[in-house]
């Protein structure tokens, strides 16, 4: 406990529906996905979501209790999502602490675009600031943070400072990659 780690790609590679894999792993009582099982431990899960509207969160969140085998519109005591774009920026991560130390007892925290926490992801003092706050958080309350972040689309590398801060701070660090649709079609490429 008190690990970060961190599922970074390009858009549409498949970050999100990664992560939600393991959060439904750690809602079921099926084969677990990166020993979530020994991570939440029957222990709170909590998703900020930071990029997308409301919608696409219901659909997320629907999508993840499908894979848990929960049925949708369900509330489970355990999961505890929230859509974090409605709330101006400089309150989202007061929010998250305040949300965590309410809760109680979170073994998994979802921070899905972290880069959404902060001003400028370039900005080394504001990108350090942010990711002490939260490796202190995840020290004191015991809990795994797993984030999400776009990488940049010039280098392939988690985005900014804050992704450089991330892959230095993180247990691990995740890439995902988007299948062409001559892979996803079962044709190869020549």
């Amino acid at each position: 406990y008190g690990d970060i780690i961190t599922v970074v790609g390009a858009a549409k590679s498949g970050k999100t529906a990664l992560v939600s894999s393991i959060v439904a792993s750690a809602l079921s009582n099926a084969k677990k996905v990166a020993h979530v099982n020994t991570i939440v431990d029957n222990r709170n899960i909590v998703y900020f979501d930071c990029e997308q509207n409301g919608q696409d969160l219901y659909k997320v969140n629907n999508r993840l209790l499908r894979a848990a085998g929960l049925p949708k519109n369900k509330d489970v005591p355990q999961l505890k999502v929230f859509q974090l774009t409605d709330r101006p920026l400089i309150e989202r991560v007061a929010f998250i602490e305040y949300a965590i130390k309410k809760i109680g007892n979170v073994g998994l925290v979802v921070l899905d675009g972290i880069v959404d926490l902060i001003r400028d992801y370039n900005d080394q003092t504001e990108c350090r600031d942010l990711l002490e706050k939260l490796k202190l958080l995840t020290a004191q309350e015991n809990f795994m943070l797993c984030n999400i972040l776009h990488v940049s689309k010039s280098t392939d590398r988690a985005r900014g400072h804050i992704g450089t801060e991330l892959e230095n701070k993180s247990k691990a660090i995740i890439q995902t990659t988007a299948l062409s649709d001559d892979i996803l079609n079962g044709t190869t490429i020549s």
